[in-house]
């Protein structure tokens, strides 16, 4: 059964941490965690995060990205239109953006790549957020939700 109260990403983040070191066990998550220590935990093992972490913790800032507060609903259809990863980060796809699209071009003018790949080299019906440790990046289409 799906929850429908929303929470704030930084709650689903602690979650996410609190599942994390329960081991992705639902219990010890609710304990250490609270309900959505539980709900991020249950995610982690159905087919739509397949016990990956880094996936789901990429839908938690994907969904973090496009509403302040959401619900497990929202999180689940991010997760629904996961397309891959990569194991570039922003700042390659930034880099590999300029050198294909204007070679040449003084990339040290850009004052973050980051904010450039997420602007420019990224599709518009695509978002993207890195791993929680900051490497592979991990895909979801925007238009399925």
């Amino acid at each position: 059964m799906t929850n429908p109260y929303t929470y704030a990403t930084q709650q689903w983040r602690e979650a996410f941490e609190a599942a994390e070191g329960a081991e992705w066990d639902e219990i010890d998550a609710s304990e250490h965690g609270g309900e959505v220590a539980r709900l991020v935990a249950v995610l982690y093992t159905t087919d739509l995060v397949d016990k990956d972490e880094g996936r789901l913790y990429a839908a938690i800032t994907v969904a973090g990205d496009e509403a302040d507060v959401f619900n497990q609903e929202f999180l689940e259809k991010v997760l629904n239109s996961y397309r891959g990863e990569s194991e570039d980060n922003l700042n390659k796809v930034a880099t590999d953006y300029i050198e294909e699209t204007w070679p040449g071009f003084p990339i040290e003018a850009i004052t973050s790549l980051e904010e450039f790949a997420n602007k420019y080299a990224i599709r518009e019906t695509e978002a993207c957020a890195p791993d929680q440790h900051g490497g592979t990046l991990h895909y979801f289409d925007t238009n399925k939700w």
